[in-house]
């Protein structure tokens, strides 16, 4: 068996955008005076955190998190900024109520450089197999008092361990995330001596109906191709796609990745771009764009129609393609995340005013709080033992009014705003 990662800070050319949508509140512990990155008070962690097991009595929670979205403060002008990170975990057995572990652990990052940075951490868990555990993770950005909290249900066999299967990147770093952007040799760390299936799907999705439609969901019936069994696995931009890796011939317990051409999230295909006007075109002109054996052409001559003039055009074109980069970065599961149903309600309405957790369902609210007018957007939170998890639209026919107003000021030339 592989020995354990060793984790450091590590620079990466990774887009600093500003988050619009805050689900968390907070509170800064400095003025205006002492902290660098003020703009970011209001913006989540965006934390992400997967579970390896490496032995039958070993676990380790592994996260990562992009240091640009912490604060980073000093305590008076003669010292340095820094960014401090609390990660607080408890583990709870659900059959007898008992805590059987308790930590935490303060990560510091020092002067906030040009670049943005990825913090990545681990916290070793002694969690001994044939037991069900509850684990929870809270993480606290120090210096503005807010808060990102993970619960999870771990059953712990020795068939989940034995098919616990890290990807490591190029530079040696584990892929955290649901999303892979680059190309290179990848290789795996796993438990079990034998080489590791691979498997892919690369076929398109549809992309969503709208608000007040139904149908079109066709993810249930996918099917993934085996590629490989091997210890390694090459990507680059040819071979995009939703892929599984384990070492069991059971595709729920492989871990689901997506794999993204370089450059992701930024849109930068003209046959790409022209698609996400799916959303307030008609099949029939989506369909005679699509045709046009010069995209790029056609992407210019369509949106210069719609807008009247190349200044106006240009506005409209930033705007619309600004948050579908938006829409990639922060939705992306299955998927790119401006084809998920959180990404087209993002394109055509904008960033909502509130979000907030209601059960398993995300709720998206545009319009001011306790206004009659609100317009709310529910989100449930789907658990998919063929492509993890991802968050579906409850549609319905009162959406239809303000979606055709919104669509239709699209069709026109100008951005809507709710």
């Amino acid at each position: 068996m592989n020995q354990k990662i060793d984790f450091t800070t590590v620079s990466s050319r990774i887009l600093n955008v500003f988050i619009l949508v805050l689900v968390c509140s907070c509170s800064g512990l400095f003025d205006g005076t002492d902290v660098r990155n003020r703009a970011i008070a209001s913006q989540k962690m965006n934390i992400e955190q997967r579970i390896h097991h490496y032995s039958l009595d070993s676990s380790t929670v592994l996260f990562k998190v992009n240091t640009s979205n912490l604060l980073y403060a000093r305590t008076s002008k003669n010292n340095g900024f820094f960014a401090q990170l609390l990660l607080e975990i408890k583990v709870i057995d659900i059959h007898s109520g008992d805590q059987i572990f308790l930590d935490s652990t303060l990560y510091t990052d020092n002067e906030q450089s040009n670049d943005a940075n990825l913090l990545f951490g681990q916290v070793n868990i002694p969690l001994k197999s044939n037991t069900n555990f509850e684990l929870r993770c809270r993480y606290t950005d120090i210096n503005r008092n807010q808060e990102e909290i993970f619960k999870s249900r771990i059953i712990k066999t020795e068939k989940t361990v034995g098919n616990s299967t890290l990807l490591l990147l190029p530079n040696g770093l584990p892929l955290i995330s649901r999303v892979n952007e680059g190309v290179g040799n990848y290789s795996f760390e796993t438990n079990s001596t034998e080489e590791v299936n691979i498997y892919r799907y690369s076929q398109p999705f549809n992309l969503p109906a709208p608000p007040s439609e139904r149908g079109r969901n066709t993810i249930d019936n996918i099917v993934f191709e085996k590629v490989a069994s091997s210890k390694f696995l090459t990507l680059n931009d040819d071979n995009s796609g939703l892929y599984k890796i384990g070492n069991s011939n059971n595709l729920s317990e492989h871990f689901t990745f997506l794999h993204r051409p370089k450059g992701f999230p930024v849109p930068n295909d003209y046959y790409e771009l022209n698609l996400a006007t799916n959303y307030f075109q008609s099949a029939e002109e989506l369909q005679a764009l699509l045709a046009n054996e010069n995209q790029r052409e056609a992407f210019e001559k369509f949106w210069i129609e719609k807008c009247g003039s190349k200044e106006k055009a240009k506005n409209t074109m930033q705007s619309y393609y600004d948050r579908m980069e938006l829409a990639n970065l922060h939705f992306t599961s299955y998927t790119d995340g401006w084809k998920t149903d959180r990404g087209m309600v993002f394109m055509i309405m904008g960033p909502p005013t509130r979000v907030f957790n209601q059960g398993d369902s995300e709720i998206w609210v545009y319009g001011r709080d306790n206004n009659v007018n609100n317009l709310n957007f529910a989100f449930e939170k789907i658990y998919s033992d063929k492509i993890g998890i991802y968050y579906q639209l409850q549609r319905h026919n009162g959406y239809r009014q303000v979606w055709s107003i919104a669509v239709n000021t699209w069709r026109a030339g100008r951005v809507f705003r709710f």
